[in-house]
């Protein structure tokens, strides 16, 4: 395995990162994508190094006058992370606090491994992931976007990706029959109990 540290200096040294949201016209076209666009980073991992290194990334590009919008987070987890919802919440607001907004993005939430079993336990543990998430980004005004990588377990790339014996490790909100889920129904108490008149993405939702 790549330490996350090295390999997260190593994805944002590149310049090519650098020259898509530069606003010179020496950037083929980008002068037209800035008039017309706003311009965001998506990211994915979630241990502290790579949080710090795409905070410092985005310092630097607004110094240098480079645009930036936003920065979103692809999200695929397991039910461990519930207990890592506060870290993420806290890191988050650090970008919010730069002026930017920020996304959830490619959610979805395995909720067993090959050495478990995706119980009523495990399922449960899922829909408060899956809850906590969704009431974090509901808490950030600057919190624009709450994506799931899929809606069924039917069809997912989980089936095949860190998947060697392509078990249904259920990662999304309905099960290979179209049946709800738990976390479905955590999600959607938590829509009904938010303020509609205040926050466009409860309305988004549905």
């Amino acid at each position: 395995m790549i330490e996350c540290t090295t390999f997260f200096k190593f994805f944002i040294d590149l310049e090519f990162v650098v020259c898509l949201f530069c606003s010179n016209l020496s950037c083929a076209g980008i002068q037209t994508v800035r008039e017309k666009s706003l311009l965001k980073l998506t990211t994915f991992g979630f241990c502290i190094s790579r949080f710090n290194g795409r905070y410092e990334l985005v310092k630097g590009m607004q110094s240098r006058g480079i645009p930036i919008d936003g920065i979103g987070f692809q999200t695929h987890i397991s039910n461990s992370f519930l207990a890592s919802i506060p870290s993420m919440e806290r890191n988050l607001r650090r970008f919010t606090a730069l002026d930017l907004d920020v996304h959830i993005t490619e959610l979805d939430v395995r909720a067993c491994d090959k050495s478990s079993t995706c119980d009523a336990a495990a399922l449960e543990t899922q829909a408060a992931v899956y809850e906590g998430l969704l009431r974090m980004c509901l808490g950030i005004p600057r919190c624009k976007v709450f994506e799931m990588w899929g809606f069924t377990d039917r069809h997912t790339w989980i089936t095949s990706f860190q998947n060697p014996t392509h078990k249904n490790e259920m990662p999304l909100p309905f099960d290979m029959d179209y049946a709800t889920k738990p976390c479905f129904k955590s999600m959607l108490g938590v829509m009904m109990g938010c303020d509609l008149m205040n926050r466009w993405s409860c309305v988004k939702f549905f």
